[in-house]
């Protein structure tokens, strides 16, 4: 005979019999405990006669949301993936930056499309084995922790429709997601520009590009948050920048760099617009809202191809050119991006031994985890560091 019981953390009562084969099986009743036991009784015992039926996965299904449906006058049956992505999105909002939703967005879109018609049936049809294949399919054309991304976005999905009680496993049990392969490993992190690199870029990019340079290795901060910076988050007269970071929300402030305060007051007579950077500020957001992608990355890194900092990198979607090399093709890992300018920030810091909780709390990273990633000391810390170790009489 059924059972029923209360769970910690659950507002319903949860239905517990054993199947033909001994083992036992529970799932929830929806019955609100406010209810009352016995009609969550009631349904245990018709859902363990469903399962000794010895039905099909999907009549069990049908058969348990009729059953619900008798008692409550509801159906059971779980939201569609497509359906749920909206609660999703409307539940992050609040926790995270434009950014992140935009992310969520994008993984959701290429795993709905990957699914098809089956995006629109109840999220409990979706298997391990649909995931895998996924994630197969993009391995083919993404780079490893682009995967790795996607793969986590939809996770984070399931696991709320799962903590929410509207399905009752998650596909991901026997997912692994790993963004490091032994192939790249050690090879995939940004590196910071040395100062050859700089003079190069600094004399070579004109207007915005060459500000939005400027502004970067003087705060550290990322290319979102300085291609739409306003003239509000900065205050020339006390000396002082402030803002918001898109990525994790973070209010970021700090005070403004001679040299960069110099090159605030060079620009400021040019002042038309909220935007700092008016032209790379509509080109972001509209490349932001129509497709997800800023647009701007792949533009710096045609600048540094020009500048000869970079190899040339195909964004032609293979028009023209290779399509291993484009869009279609798997990205190749650069060293060397937009990025980079902030590690190169963060590096310069560590280098005149600035202590790491500060520059932390100055680039706005959320945990000593994430920062150690972009600590890349160069050649000269290095050899200072190895000759102060005293001689020991060798």
């Amino acid at each position: 005979m059924a059972s029923v019981a209360k769970i910690k953390n659950s507002k319903y009562y949860r239905a517990y019999w054993r199947g033909i084969d001994g083992k036992q099986i529970n799932r929830s009743t929806k019955v609100k405990i406010s209810e009352g036991k016995k009609k969550a009784q009631e349904i245990a015992d018709e859902m363990e006669d469903v399962y000794r039926g010895k039905k099909d996965k999907v009549k069990i299904r049908n058969a348990i949301s009729t059953i619900h449906e008798k008692y409550n006058g509801d159906t059971l049956k779980p939201p569609s993936f497509n359906d749920f992505q909206k609660a999703f999105l409307d539940y992050k909002k609040s926790s995270v930056g434009v950014g992140s939703i935009l992310k969520y967005k994008t993984s959701f879109r290429y795993f709905s499309d990957f699914l098809g018609n089956k995006a629109n049936d109840g999220m409990d049809t979706i298997t391990e084995y649909d995931i895998d294949r996924f994630k197969n399919s993009l391995s083919n054309r993404l780079s490893q922790s682009t995967v790795a991304g996607h793969i986590k976005s939809i996770k984070a999905l399931f696991a709320l429709s799962l903590q929410r009680e509207e399905i009752e496993k998650t596909p991901f049990n026997g997912i692994k997601i790993s963004r490091k392969s032994s192939s790249t490993l050690g090879t995939n992190h940004k590196r910071a520009f040395t100062m050859d690199e700089l003079e190069i870029l600094v004399n070579g990019l004109k207007g915005e590009w060459r500000s939005l340079v400027i502004f970067a290795v003087y705060t550290g901060q990322r290319l979102g948050d300085l291609a739409t910076l306003k003239w509000s988050a900065i205050d020339i007269d006390n000396n002082k920048f402030s803002i918001v970071t898109s990525k994790t929300n973070r209010q970021v402030k700090m005070f403004l760099n001679s040299s960069l305060r110099k090159h605030i007051e060079e620009i400021l007579p040019n002042k038309k617009t909220d935007y700092v950077h008016p032209n790379l500020a509509q080109k972001y957001l509209q490349n932001r809202h129509k497709t997800g992608s800023n647009g701007l990355s792949g533009a710096f890194s045609r600048h540094l191809a020009k500048l000869g900092l970079k190899e040339e990198y195909d964004l032609s979607h293979g028009r023209g050119g290779n399509k291993k090399n484009g869009r279609s093709g798997k990205r190749v890992i650069s060293q060397l991006c937009f990025h980079s300018l902030r590690v190169t920030a963060i590096t310069f810091l560590h280098e005149l031994n600035v202590p790491m909780a500060i520059v932390q709390n100055w680039v706005g990273h959320d945990c000593p985890e994430i920062h150690q990633i972009y600590i890349k000391m160069g050649d000269d810390a290095l050899r200072k560091a190895s000759n102060a170790i005293p001689d020991i009489g060798v």
